[in-house]
């Protein structure tokens, strides 16, 4: 009621269309409100105003609705817990490898462990398992279709070593962390610092591995491929 009646005035002032915009995206308003809402946004006496704080409303956006984000090394986001010895067959199984993109593939991620993972993970989320992850055959389309459904780290207690490889590769972060797996529950928010090698859970920060400055440097072109074709420009 109350955004309808500032939407019929047509008078709302700049530093209040960031908090009312930021209320109206978290509420359940119908349809007809919204188009009104919206509607209002394209009056002279808004229009400027609504300008400038597009960029800081995405950002708002995101971190009060999704609670999820990355910046300065950090990456902050939901953790999906797995068990160990997680081989590259459960991370995608051998008949999709047949599809013929990683886009296609991603929907079919942990299938045989979680079918409804690649519904649930969100942009930034976490992947947090026990010892051995990634074992088994050498497929680089494990890591892939993590990164490509929006995993921002896999954190486990050890990695197979050809997984850790290709994850570095293509560019998905793999961090070794002795602790978090037994202090942390599935659904928990975690925070990652990549670059200073901590985690922080609701309860305690935690350490883990601090990658070096010539992996993070891999990591932040997207990977190797990215890394070296710069290398050459």
């Amino acid at each position: 009621q109350n955004i309808d009646e500032i939407i019929r005035n047509q008078k709302i002032k700049s530093g209040n269309i960031l908090l009312i915009t930021i209320l109206f995206l978290l509420s359940d308003h119908d349809e007809s409100v919204k188009s009104k809402f919206c509607h209002s946004l394209m009056y002279p006496d808004c229009f400027i105003a609504t300008q400038s704080i597009l960029l800081t409303l995405t950002l708002f956006y995101s971190i009060l609705k999704n609670k999820r984000y990355k910046t300065g090394g950090r990456s902050m986001g939901r953790v999906f817990k797995f068990h160990n010895d997680v081989d590259t067959d459960q991370i995608i199984a051998s008949q999709y490898l047949l599809l013929p993109n990683i886009e296609e593939m991603k929907v079919y991620t942990f299938e045989s462990i979680d079918k409804d993972f690649a519904k649930k993970v969100k942009e930034g989320d976490i992947v947090v398992a026990g010892e051995n992850f990634g074992c088994g055959s050498s497929r680089e389309q494990a890591p892939s279709v993590l990164k490509a459904l929006g995993v921002k780290a896999v954190v486990a207690k050890s990695f197979a070593r050809i997984f850790y490889r290709n994850s570095i590769n293509i560019g998905l972060p793999v961090i070794i962390s002795k602790d978090l797996y037994d202090k942390v529950e599935d659904g928990a928010d975690i925070d990652i610092n990549l670059s200073e090698g901590w985690i922080k859970t609701e309860d305690e920060t935690l350490p883990c591995t601090k990658l070096p400055p010539y992996m993070q440097n891999i990591l932040d072109h997207g990977g190797l491929i990215n890394f070296l074709n710069e290398g050459e420009e």
